[in-house]
């Protein structure tokens, strides 16, 4: 018997809940969060790493104030699917985005000038436009910040990041790392040969483990920045979406699902990677091995209830 911690990390704020092993809350903590942009590069939505992993050290030791740290007998992690970590040789962040990032407008359209096939043929591979993928991404590291480009050893998600911060461990899984479009849905793992078309670095790509995976243990810095025992397993986690729709209990084939968060999301499962031929239907892998979601998004269907809420409503 025992207690599992989950760390979650949105769009607008993170959060820490414990839960007994039949799934009982017994303990929780947010905080709210903003991503500033980079009045340098249009379109940007920087991700602060530093002042992230503070606020989710609050939140955890807000929720083990509550319960034993001893009695954690793991912890997860999950996130907003597309924001995007890079570290360097010793672990260290270097560089990150939201998920919303919009500063590489011009290299999707350098791509789709340079090849008109290529966003068809990546979608039938990952499932996944150009529009929110990785790809553009580091092509704008590359051409924009080419010192951050060429240090950098791994790349990571944003719940990625958390377990690399709570464990030194660093891996991704494939319901949060097929959204960076430089994935393969079939075969629930990297696409590299997605990204060596356009000279990207593919020696970026960590291991991919799926959810529930145990990868490593709490380390000493992370213990002291959450409160967690040293020594706590880390368990690969997935993105937020899927794991909201697990929570739910979809997990057949057929089964649907709208999760609210910031932005809001229909999620249907699918027992192979089947996509709309005209690319109009995103396509995650699930956070269950065997199963995948079909997937549309209502973007800030969420925050504009926020919105109302902060401007209307009485505390």
């Amino acid at each position: 018997m025992g207690h599992l911690l989950a760390i979650d990390a949105g769009t607008s704020g993170c959060r820490a809940v414990v839960v007994s092993d039949e799934g009982q809350p017994l303990a929780g903590a947010r905080r709210r969060w903003t991503h500033a942009a980079n009045p340098e590069h249009p379109g940007s939505v920087e991700f602060d790493t530093r002042a992230a992993w503070a606020l989710i050290g609050d939140c955890v030791r807000e929720s083990l104030a509550e319960v034993r740290a001893g009695d954690v007998r793991g912890v997860s992690a999950t996130s907003v699917r597309g924001g995007l970590v890079l570290f360097d040789a010793a672990g260290e962040e270097l560089w990150a985005c939201g998920s919303t990032d919009a500063r590489a407008a011009d290299q999707i359209r350098w791509v789709r000038q340079r090849d008109p096939g290529f966003e068809a043929e990546a979608y039938r591979s990952s499932g996944q436009t150009l529009a929110m993928a990785a790809l553009p991404r580091l092509l704008w590291l590359r051409d924009r910040l080419p010192r951050v480009y060429e240090a950098a050893s791994t790349l990571g998600m944003i719940s990625d990041w958390i377990l690399a911060r709570l464990s030194g461990e660093h891996a991704a899984d494939p319901a949060n790392a097929c959204t960076t479009g430089l994935f393969s849905l079939a075969r629930r793992t990297w696409a590299p040969e997605l990204a060596s078309r356009w000279g990207l670095r593919t020696d970026l790509l960590p291991p991919v483990v799926e959810p529930g995976t145990p990868i490593g243990v709490v380390g000493a810095a992370a213990a002291e920045a959450t409160g967690l025992a040293t020594g706590t397993l880390v368990v690969m986690g997935g993105g937020d979406a899927q794991a909201a729709a697990l929570g739910l209990g979809v997990v057949r084939p057929g089964q649907a699902a709208v999760v609210g968060g910031t932005h809001w999301q229909q999620l249907v499962n699918l027992d192979q990677p089947a996509i709309d031929p005209e690319g109009r239907v995103r396509v995650n892998c699930y956070v269950l091995g065997g199963l995948w979601q079909a997937e549309t998004i209502a973007l800030g269907a969420g925050a504009l209830g926020r919105w109302f809420l902060d401007a209307f409503c009485a505390p």
